[in-house]
Parts: structure tokens; C-alpha cells; sequence
């Protein structure tokens, strides 16, 4: 049992670290090079790479969701019995809530439209300007409440 709890942090705290890195890269890289872009057939190409992230969120997400529950379960501590974590499986929740059935839609439209108009040699629209924003914005919901979660782990682990 003890092998089966190290395994799951271990799974838990490196889904976390690719999840912020992911960010990290996101903004720094990709995000910068779309505004770079602005008005050129490149632009498109980095959002429809921007939009290739979401397996990759979608993904992390599952697993930080699958090892946090059976981590409380295995451990005893429950759901939202104790503050901090009640408080951290709270976020977790409204990110699952806030990922799949709103972020994930949004981006898969904004990658089916960037596609189309590259595809026909064209620049972004202002409409795909805009949901780039929109989608910019959850996204930065979810790093930092994906980062709040770390910081709330490390502020009371062990308690």
C-alpha cells in the first residue's frame, strides 16, 4: 500500500510540473509568436499550434483528477473533510467543469476555423482573433488554478 502512495504522488506531482511547464512554454512561446504574427498566413499556423495543446491539458488533467481521488481514498483523508484539501479538490473539480465542456469546445472550433483559413491561404479573421483571446483568458483560469493547487500541496503538506 505504501509503494501504491508514493507511485500516485510521484504520478500526481509530475502531472502538475508538466501541466505548469506546459503553460510556461504556452505563453512564453507560442502566445508570443501568435502576436508576433499578427496579419501574416503565420499567425494561423501558430494557433492552430497553440490549439494542439488541449490532448495535452485534457490529458494531464484526467491524471491529476484519477491519482488526486484514489490518493484521498487510499489515504483516508476523504472528500473535502480536510480545508486545504477540500479546498484544492474544489479547484480541481471547476477545472474539469470549466475544461471539458467549455475550453475544450471552444478551442476544437478555433481549430477547425484557423485550419479552414489556412487551407485557403488566407489570414486569422478578427473572429478567430477573438475566440484565440476568449481561450487565452480560460486558460489562464486553469494555469492558476492548477499553480494555486501546488502552492496550497506545499503550504500544507503532511497536515
Amino acid at each position: 500500500m505504501e509503494a501504491l502512495i508514493v507511485i500516485l504522488i510521484i504520478v500526481h506531482i509530475l502531472s502538475a510540473i508538466a501541466w505548469l511547464g506546459g503553460a510556461i512554454f504556452e505563453r512564453a512561446v507560442v502566445v508570443s509568436a501568435v502576436k508576433q504574427a499578427r496579419n501574416t498566413r503565420l499567425e494561423l499556423s501558430h494557433i492552430i499550434l497553440y490549439t494542439r495543446n488541449l490532448g495535452y491539458y485534457g490529458t494531464i488533467l484526467l491524471l491529476l483528477a484519477v491519482s488526486g481521488i484514489i490518493l484521498a481514498l487510499v489515504t483516508g483523508l476523504g472528500f473535502f473533510q480536510v480545508m486545504w484539501l477540500g479546498l484544492k479538490q474544489g479547484i480541481l473539480l471547476g477545472a474539469i467543469l470549466l475544461f471539458f465542456p467549455v475550453v475544450r469546445p471552444l478551442v476544437q472550433r478555433l481549430q477547425r476555423e484557423a485550419v479552414k483559413l489556412e487551407q485557403g491561404e488566407r489570414v486569422a479573421t478578427e473572429d478567430v482573433r477573438s475566440t484565440f483571446a476568449r481561450s487565452r483568458w480560460y486558460f489562464a483560469v486553469l494555469h492558476t488554478a492548477v499553480l494555486v493547487n501546488v502552492l496550497l500541496a506545499t503550504v500544507f503538506r503532511g497536515e
